[in-house]
């Protein structure tokens, strides 16, 4: 377990069914929020939830109440950025404790090639995603999406510039191939 929210992050080997709350003791939930799994595809828990079968990690981040007043025209002295556009980048390579905050709202799909950067396999994710939402399954079969799965997709979720969640936009894809296929 591991995170900001942890006191003592470490690595623990516990049987199935123990309470995240065991490990990682006290967590105040306005401030923090607990994810069973990895912060990228991991499932939002309670400290009262037992850890699920399959995952390997207990994360902690900070959760995020309020947007920042006019975020969008501060110079970002102390915001992680993956495409340099703060200034936190150029001045400090000083690591930056991520948390829950979009910094942003939902935006129309932009592409800028960044998705395709974060995946490990070569299919136009821009196309896809739009094929997707158009419940287009030819389309979406002639983009790949037999090839894809939504874990393929976390980093691009985390890096999208529109703030989408491509990741359950992914699901949402395969659950209609299966039920119409």
């Amino acid at each position: 377990c591991g995170g900001v929210g942890v006191a003592d992050p470490s690595y623990w080997r516990v049987e199935r069914g123990t309470l995240i709350k065991d490990i990682v003791g006290d967590i105040d939930t306005e401030k923090y929020r607990v994810i069973s799994g990895d912060v990228l595809s991991g499932s939002i828990s309670s400290p009262e939830d037992s850890i699920q079968p399959f995952d390997e990690t207990i994360s902690v981040i900070s959760e995020i109440q309020e947007r920042e007043f006019i975020g969008w025209a501060l110079p970002g002295l102390k915001k992680y950025s993956l495409s340099n556009t703060f200034i936190s980048s150029a001045l400090s390579k000083e690591k930056t404790d991520l948390e829950t905050g979009l910094n942003g709202s939902i935006r129309s799909i932009i592409p800028f090639g960044r998705w395709e950067k974060m995946l490990p396999m070569d299919i136009y994710p821009d196309f896809l995603i739009k094929s997707i939402l158009a419940e287009d399954i030819e389309q979406m079969e002639k983009l790949g999406i037999y090839e894809c799965d939504s874990e393929d997709f976390s980093l691009c979720a985390f890096a999208c510039q529109s703030k989408i969640e491509v990741s359950q936009i992914i699901n949402q894809g395969l659950e209609l191939v299966e039920k119409e296929g």
